[in-house]
């Protein structure tokens, strides 16, 4: 028996965010969870300070979304800074206050990414630390997914 088969790979790609799309936070874990469905993907892990480890390596992955993207990511971390968010921009971190609203990365399709390789724990001061992740269509705030997790340094 022979044949062919078609995969319909248009069928895999994530939407484009066309409303506001908030999904609810979620523990820390290790490694990012993909999925065609944004309200089913955990795109931001922490390594293995999720698992009792000794190093956070905040990794920020999605599968390709149907058209270009622009990419927010951000940082709270209310015990070291109870004022600021931190925004993570092309030019490294920032306070929000002093450069508004800045995408990490612009125009691309999916992102695999480790803003701040590894970190051992015992340098981060102690504290939970929340991490803010945003995809927008490529140029537009009017429709995004956001997604938050955090973690904590004792």
């Amino acid at each position: 028996m022979q044949g062919t088969i078609t995969v319909n790979a248009a069928a895999s790609l994530i939407p484009l965010p066309n409303s506001p799309l908030v999904i609810p936070a979620y523990g820390p874990i290790v490694s990012p969870v993909l999925s065609s469905d944004p309200a089913l993907a955990m795109p931001v892990a922490v390594g293995s300070i999720a698992a009792g480890g000794t190093t956070v390596t905040i990794q920020l992955q999605t599968d390709q979304f149907a058209g270009p993207i622009d990419v927010y990511f951000a940082v709270t971390a209310p015990a070291v800074d109870p004022i600021n968010i931190y925004i993570v921009t092309p030019a490294g971190l920032q306070t929000l206050a002093s450069v508004g609203l800045v995408p990490f990365m612009t125009n691309i399709l999916s992102i695999n990414a480790a803003p701040f390789g590894v970190l051992p724990v015992a340098s981060l001061p102690p504290g939970t630390y929340n991490l803010l992740f945003a995809i927008t269509p490529f140029g537009s705030l009017s429709a995004y997914d956001f997604w938050s997790t955090s973690f904590t340094v004792m």
